[in-house]
């Protein structure tokens, strides 16, 4: 699947900024076939993935991969599409691993036509290089992540990677969201939509999904992908605007001990 592998090759992107930033950046790891990126909020793993999209999961890498992220880690989280292979969920259900917290993944054909959302007083553009500071800490903020100078650092790294296209939403008198819309290989992917607390229902998260969707057609991609869970107001703004639901992402999750910290693990669809 064209969508899921882009989607790794850019999170794989994303956290190769934290292996080459300074000493006090996230510590970078092996882990079976891939790396995982461990913080003080947690850990990612992304695989190298094949031709096939084949998942690497096999007990020895289960055992690996725990053994490598447990110490000081309440719970690793294995996410999986609708499209895995039944024996593998049968193996991360034998080794102690739930499932929870399903998402849908819609996917948006793109083409050169405006999209037009109630959104009066919002603008939205590319910020420009002296604005991507800006641009990070509204994008931190909306989502209430803490500031921090290593956040902002990454952020700033995510903003100038290759294919990413940053964002900036205003609203007089001032600032009001931003986005990361990213591409890779014909398939752009719509992460990290978020709104300032006080310009919410004020249609910024839809203004900045209609000025990406106007904008990729020039890009070369053919295809948008965003990931929301059902009900929830970002997930109703993507539909609005012509995406469909293609397939889901369910985490399965195992927990080991009381801790702050949890890790993630993200995976492409078996063949």
């Amino acid at each position: 699947m064209r969508i899921e592998a882009a989607h790794l090759r850019i999170l794989t992107n994303f956290l190769a900024l934290q292996a080459r930033g300074p000493q006090d950046t996230p510590k970078v790891i092996p882990v079976a076939d891939g790396f995982a990126s461990i913080t003080d909020a947690g850990a990612r793993f992304v695989p190298n993935v094949d031709g096939r999209l084949r998942y690497c999961i096999t007990p020895r890498v289960l055992d690996q991969l725990e053994e490598r992220c447990r110490n000081g880690i309440a719970s690793l989280s294995i996410e999986l599409c609708s499209a895995s292979n039944p024996a593998l969920i049968r193996l991360l259900a034998a080794s102690g691993y739930h499932p929870a917290f399903p998402a849908d993944v819609l996917v948006c054909p793109l083409m050169p036509t405006a999209h037009h959302v109630d959104a009066a007083g919002v603008t939205v553009q590319r910020p420009g290089p002296d604005e991507l500071p800006m641009w990070a800490h509204v994008l931190a903020h909306g989502f209430e992540i803490p500031e921090t100078e290593l956040a902002a650092r990454f952020l700033l790294a995510c903003g100038l990677s290759p294919g990413a296209m940053p964002l900036l939403a205003r609203l007089r008198p001032g600032f009001a969201g931003a986005a990361l819309p990213a591409c890779q290989d014909g398939i752009a992917w719509l992460f990290a939509f978020s709104t300032l607390a006080a310009a919410r229902q004020r249609g910024v998260q839809s203004a900045l999904i209609a000025t990406t969707l106007e904008i990729l057609p020039g890009s070369g991609c053919d295809f948008a992908a965003a990931e929301a869970t059902s009900g929830t107001s970002s997930h109703r703004n993507f539909q609005k605007l012509g995406f469909n639901v293609l397939y889901q992402r369910w985490d399965f999750t195992k927990h080991f001990h009381p801790s702050p910290n949890a890790a993630i693990v993200t995976l492409p669809p078996s063949s």
